[in-house]
């Protein structure tokens, strides 16, 4: 073999192996970011987040006093990710380069990692036919209030229909945190209502503690069968957030949206804000992959924004203006008017 020769062979397999590193590379960091985006979940559920930015530090031997490899093995994914750090004393870890950020973001991991585990981990079993298992629904009142009040409530709450508002019904409402908050943002009475009775009373609780029982109330109600009652003959606008979705298909939420018309015969104001299925499949961001992959499994479709639209019209809520938020994305506010 000439010198060439053996100088393209050795550059040939050279090139080989970099592409299969960079094959591994890959791999590496798709799966390491699951195990990571799981642990992001747990430390939430447990509270490590909020008491690290509380105090500046997390004690393995104090806060893991029951199990402290558990709590040795998230910290040290979070360590591999950046999101904490090794801090001065034995057993102590601080905020990472990545923790800020982390921390804004981790209601939509403990979503659909913790809340909704036990969907994704029985997926298989679904596509071969069976039930999906049920999500926790503690857990979903408190990661999406958690996202909501950093990345939604700032946008919802500046609409200028909150200033003509009096009366206002919150269905959906989960544990009543948006309710109370804009109960106490605008001279408004709120009613909340929800569908699971723990959400009720938590919101209930929450009342009472906020000093509000003279204004907002909540009550245990399933928002797609309403019936018309006295309180809510006086409401004149209505609001759902991160819950329109739960109304689909088409038909169905054409039916329940009109039928809202009956029930609130003086509201002349229907706020939706919501997540819509991507336009495109490069449209990936936060948490758009998860929330589309989550309702799969479950077996429930994602109207689209121009499908909204159409539901609306065709239930007499026509959207007189939209607005879309940076984050959660594809998420939108419909602004709509009672039509004749």
């Amino acid at each position: 073999m000439d010198r060439d020769s053996s100088e393209k062979d050795s550059a040939h397999r050279s090139d080989h192996a970099e592409i299969r590193f960079n094959r591994i590379d890959v791999v590496e960091n798709i799966f390491n970011s699951g195990v990571v985006a799981h642990a992001i979940a747990t430390a939430d559920e447990l509270g490590v987040f909020e008491q690290m930015a509380s105090i500046g530090y997390i004690d393995l031997s104090i806060y893991f006093d029951k199990d402290q490899l558990a709590g040795l093995n998230i910290l040290t994914v979070l360590e591999y990710a950046q999101i904490v750090t090794i801090g001065p004393a034995a057993g102590q870890f601080i905020p990472g380069r990545h923790f800020h950020d982390v921390v804004r973001y981790k209601g939509f991991f403990t979503w659909l990692f913790s809340a909704s585990g036990r969907i994704l981990a029985s997926a298989g079993d679904v596509f071969r036919g069976s039930a999906p298992d049920q999500r926790n629904g503690a857990l979903v009142g408190r990661s999406t209030g958690d996202f909501g009040r950093l990345h939604i409530d700032p946008t919802l709450f500046n609409l200028d229909e909150w200033e003509e508002a009096s009366n206002v019904a919150d269905l959906g409402c989960g544990d009543g945190t948006r309710l109370i908050a804009l109960a106490q943002l605008f001279p408004i009475n709120g009613i909340g209502v929800d569908i699971s009775g723990d959400a009720v009373q938590s919101a209930a609780r929450s009342i009472i503690d906020a000093q509000l029982t003279g204004r907002v109330r909540a009550i245990k109600a399933d928002v797609r069968a309403l019936r018309r009652e006295h309180i809510f003959e006086s409401v004149d606008t209505i609001y759902t957030c991160l819950m329109g979705h739960d109304l689909w298909p088409l038909d169905a939420c054409v039916d329940t949206l009109a039928h809202w018309r009956e029930c609130f015969p003086r509201c002349n104001k229907l706020i939706v804000c919501d997540t819509v299925h991507r336009s495109a499949p490069s449209e990936a961001g936060v948490p758009s992959l998860g929330f589309e992959y989550l309702h799969a499994i479950m077996r429930q479709s994602i109207p689209t924004f121009s499908e909204w639209v159409v539901a609306l019209e065709a239930a007499r809520w026509p959207c007189v203006r939209s607005v879309e938020l940076e984050v959660p994305a594809q998420t939108h506010i419909f602004i709509c008017e009672r039509g004749l």
